[in-house]
């Protein structure tokens, strides 16, 4: 993941290298480029790393005739926007610069000039707004070609650094295409919500807490500001986080975790000043609650000691308490000491203090890891007002598992919410090539409405550009965008899959997405598991046929699907209701009593360990490879009892919003890379009498062959409402 590597030197057509000279500076690195930096006849290599400028940004020179290794440290430069963003990949050039040579690094949306034999420190910077995908020396001029914008980009740019201007129009720099078709169509959005007006017999949506907003941008203050006086819904949270707890750990039986810490962080408050912080977090939330990281973050879940969080709990006096812990996994036995010791003791006590244990895990966490024993207080729903599960997802490859995971849960009644976050690196599904510093965050936005309206409540958003973002938070203040409770969706699959005692390589396989080093060119590379090619081997790559990604949720490869498509329907991946695998001592009740009244009587069962499928009663066991092909077709089979079924590049949601009238949301699914979408919308079972944007109050006409058609806009969503001829 973060190994320095390794560059191996070969003579033309020969299968072994005559030198290899390991990177002497920790990684890891993006980007290579040959390059006669000193023009002494000999190459330089560049190594550009990869990463957020805080861990150190900088490039790598390898002298080929001499072996020596030199750093540009990026980190030198000075200009305040080069803090501007994180993961980026450091591209390095040679140009001519007023007739010297020079080092031209393109670093995210900044472009650093450094002459060859001067300090880094002196190096002029260019900064613009925009972030680029990849760059191209002209071999034979002095112009560099910059890819795409990464926000959606569509055009590429040309810079002439024999031109004496080309710094100032850099700078301004605003891309032509489709970056400007996004922003427009985001404010014909906005536009049109202005004059919206919430049918009156809407039912209420669910709430929506808003836990990490930042109020710094003037404009998308006085949303929140207009919001919070006129609306109760979003709820906006007083959050963040501080420094941690330096406490005595020596009395704890876990040497594993008595010994962690993460390096990140800095341990020093006493808990007097930890209590002080919570408090005046509190009186800064208008009433509203705090949020903020207990521990976790993959080191270290004991940030604070157990009887700080809950004086802190104490200290809310009711007000809503989301304490945020992110990468909370461990397979070992060990951590049963943290659920005993601090997991499970807090989720007692938060129970009627109106705290959440808000779980932010990775990978395949809430289809694999969860399933385990250890986890089993949380699927019984013995905690379903505590914890929420939410996702970390940054270089994952798996959007569509780990979705409908936490729908599974959730319907399933284990919780009764659940959380989404989006995050600079969540545009990242390769370590080595983090080109995550997108400045529109158009794709934060369509993530969020199909997140949102598919039922997530508690959002953990990095803040890119609030201004742009607040349209997300009108929507829902408005009623436009509806929040369902599980009862009210209709667009859940008759077929789901439910977990038991996952199979031990797919839990490995699972976790270990970052490193590339996994393939075995003979070796079993696990390709038979019903969920495959989830290890970091495999970014880009095609899915099996008999992959659930593919068969289920219609994704194609292991990239970014944020957005799925599930054309037949959300296939929810629960715990197991029936059969010997069930929890006949669970205290949720069964999904079928959680979820829409339709659902009586069609819901049809499938049963995984994750690599292979079984029977009911386990007595039998299928091949991935093979049994697919049953669940494919039921799933086909059953999507007809669905009122509505949605095809083409959209994520889409149905839920029943009063009692003759659905809502359709339908987001374009191009996550890093939008298009103009059409969703073929079906009428199953129901017949509508009117179908209508809520948003522009354009309408659409059924067919004869019960479907309509509705064009997406690139980079944006619609809110439909069907009225149906007679009540669900």
């Amino acid at each position: 993941m973060n190994g320095n590597g390794s560059v191996y030197f070969f003579n033309l057509l020969e299968m072994m290298p005559f030198e290899i000279i390991s990177v002497k500076k920790k990684g890891p690195y993006g980007d290579v480029r040959v390059v006669d930096a000193d023009a002494d006849g000999s190459s330089e290599v560049l190594l550009g790393r990869v990463g957020a400028r805080a861990k150190g940004n900088g490039v790598i020179v390898i002298d080929t005739k001499t072996a020596e290794q030199g750093y540009l440290d990026t980190n030198k430069a000075k200009h305040k926007l080069l803090n501007r963003g994180m993961y980026r990949v450091i591209q390095p050039e040679v140009i001519s610069n007023n007739g010297k040579l020079a080092y031209m690094i393109l670093m995210g949306s900044n472009i650093i000039i450094s002459d060859v034999d001067s300090n880094m420190a002196d190096g002029d910077v260019a900064p613009t707004r925009f972030s680029f995908n990849d760059m191209f020396k002209d071999p034979n001029s002095n112009t560099v070609i910059l890819a795409s914008a990464q926000s959606g980009g569509s055009a590429i740019h040309i810079i002439d650094f024999d031109k004496s201007s080309w710094k100032k129009e850099f700078e301004k720099l605003d891309p032509p295409g489709k970056i400007q078709t996004i922003i427009s169509n985001t404010n014909e959005i906005r536009k049109n919500l202005k004059n919206f007006k919430k049918p009156t017999d809407q039912f209420e949506s669910a709430k929506v807490y808003f836990m990490t907003e930042s109020r710094k941008d003037k404009s998308a203050t006085a949303v929140i500001n207009n919001i919070e006086a006129k609306y109760d819904n979003p709820i906006f949270l007083n959050g963040g986080h501080f420094d941690k707890e330096n406490w005595d750990r020596s009395s704890m039986t876990s040497e594993v975790y008595k010994n962690k810490r993460d390096r990140r962080m800095k341990y020093k408050l006493t808990q007097d000043e930890v209590l002080e912080i919570i408090t005046k977090k509190h009186n800064e939330s208008f009433g509203k609650g705090i949020s903020y990281w207990g521990g976790g973050h993959g080191n270290d879940p004991y940030m604070y000691q157990v009887s700080t969080t809950m004086k802190g709990l104490d200290i809310a006096n009711g007000k809503k308490t989301v304490l945020v812990y992110p990468e909370v996994e461990d397979h070992s036995d060990e951590f049963k000491f943290v659920m005993n010791d601090l997991i499970l003791p807090l989720a007692d006590y938060a129970k009627n203090k109106n705290g959440n244990l808000y779980m932010r895990n990775k990978h395949l966490f809430w289809q694999a890891d969860v399933y385990t024993d250890k986890w089993e207080p949380l699927v019984s729903g013995r905690y379903a007002s505590v914890f929420v599960p939410a996702m970390e997802e940054t270089t994952d490859k798996s959007m569509e598992l780990s979705f409908t995971s936490r729908l599974g849960l959730w319907a399933s009644g284990s919780v009764d919410s659940w959380g989404a976050r989006c995050a600079r690196d969540n545009a990242s599904f390769d370590r080595l090539r983090q080109h995550s510093n997108q400045t529109l965050p158009n794709h934060f936005l369509k993530t969020m409405v199909y997140s949102i309206s598919s039922g997530a409540q508690y959002i953990n958003n990095f803040s890119v550009d609030q201004d742009y973002m607040s349209l997300l938070w009108e929507l829902i203040a408005e009623g436009a965008l509806y929040v369902p409770k599980r009862s009210d969706i209709l667009s859940f699959s008759p077929v789901h899959l439910s977990v038991n005692n996952p199979d031990a390589d797919y839990i490995q396989t699972s976790s270990n997405v970052k490193w590339l080093t996994f393939f075995k060119k003979d070796g079993d590379n696990l390709d038979e598991l019903a969920f495959s090619r989830l290890n970091g081997t495999w970014p880009g790559a095609p899915l099996t046929e008999w992959d659930f990604s593919r068969y289920a949720a219609g994704a194609k490869e292991r990239r970014l699907n944020f957005i799925p498509k599930y054309n037949n329907g959300m296939v929810l991946i629960t715990p197991p209701q029936n059969g010997i695998f069930a929890d006949k001592n669970a205290v949720r009740k069964p999904l079928v009593d959680n979820i829409h009244p339709w659902y009586k009587n069609i819901l049809k069962e499938y049963h995984t360990d994750g690599k292979k499928y079984m029977s009911a009663d386990g007595k039998e066991i299928y091949k991935a490879s093979e049994y697919y092909k049953v669940i494919e077709e039921d799933i086909k089979k059953n999507a007809a009892l669905l009122p509505i079924t949605v095809s083409g590049n959209v994520g889409w949601v149905v839920a029943q919003t009063s009692p003759k009238h659905l809502r359709l949301t339908l987001v374009e699914n191009g996550y890093i890379n939008p298009e103009e979408a059409t969703a073929v919308v079906k009428f199953n079972i129901i017949r509508p009498i009117k179908i209508v944007d809520l948003l522009n109050e354009e309408e659409f006409k059924e067919s004869k062959e019960g479907t309509t058609e509705i064009k997406i806009p690139l980079g944006g969503f619609r809110f439909i409402d069907i009225e149906l001829d007679k009540a669900l």
